[in-house]
């Protein structure tokens, strides 16, 4: 089973994710990235999971062929494929959403919302380890908003100018942008998948840097790094890359 359009199937769930911009807000209102990621573990919690379906996702959709272990292991994902297509990724995206939330289901909604809960519990293992990268990661102070409070040392009034509500969403998705990929590097390691490839979505909005067209396609083991330039990074998004190449990166990963 294959499908292209798997990196539109990522920033669906990615524009989900950044939509909800409370933590980050709370963060310029004066709160501290602890305290907020305390306040809304909830959000921890349900974006871990969505980073785990979407690592499976990745894999059942672009693999030319699953192994029969595969097809078993993941038969709950490969069976909420064909119950909503694939070839809508937003829709597709919103769909499991609503399953998530669990609010005004239909009969077959509810049995669809039974398979991936039941197949989120079986890999609760996994998914609590994404959750401790998820919570980390937000807890640091590496990120655009974070940098600007610790070493810019912007005041609450110049915070909530200069964020407003698209520049929010912005830095969050790119937040979230690598927290999905190291999502899928964890699940990678997890069920012992032995390389990765760097995806770029292949159109004229590709930023055409060094960094970019010296890794777009390459395929490394899963524990190396990216490197090119003086830079490196374990996937797209990475922390340990300079700002200029991970805000509104659209790149992905595919695992083997």
């Amino acid at each position: 089973m294959t499908n292209n359009n798997i990196d539109e199937v990522n920033n669906a769930f990615l524009d989900i994710v950044s939509k909800d911009t409370r933590m980050t807000q709370a963060v310029i209102d004066g709160m501290t990235p602890e305290e907020a990621v305390e306040k809304y573990q909830s959000t921890n919690e349900r974006d871990a999971e969505f980073y785990y379906l979407l690592a499976i996702l990745t894999i059942v959709l672009t693999k030319q062929s699953l192994t029969h272990a595969e097809q078993m292991n993941y038969a709950p994902i490969i069976a909420i494929t064909t119950m909503y297509s694939i070839k809508a990724p937003r829709l597709f995206a919103d769909k499991v959403n609503k399953l998530f939330k669990g609010v005004n289901l239909t009969k077959r909604e509810k049995s669809a919302r039974k398979i991936i809960r039941g197949f989120i519990d079986k890999g609760k293992a996994t998914v609590r380890k994404i959750q401790q990268n998820v919570i980390k990661s937000r807890i640091k102070t590496h990120s655009e908003i974070y940098k600007d409070i610790k070493d810019e040392k912007l005041t609450k009034k110049e915070m909530k100018k200069k964020y407003d509500t698209k520049r929010l969403r912005r830095a969050k998705r790119t937040e979230a942008h690598a927290e999905l990929e190291q999502g899928k590097l964890q699940h990678a390691e997890e069920f012992g998948y032995k390389f990765k490839t760097w995806k770029t979505r292949g159109d004229g909005r590709v930023r055409d840097t060094t960094w970019h067209n010296a890794v777009k396609n390459k395929k490394i083991p899963v524990n190396n790094m990216f490197r090119a330039s003086g830079m490196k990074a374990m996937y797209p998004g990475d922390i340990t890359l300079p700002i200029g190449e991970r805000i509104n990166c659209r790149c992905y990963l595919l695992l083997e």
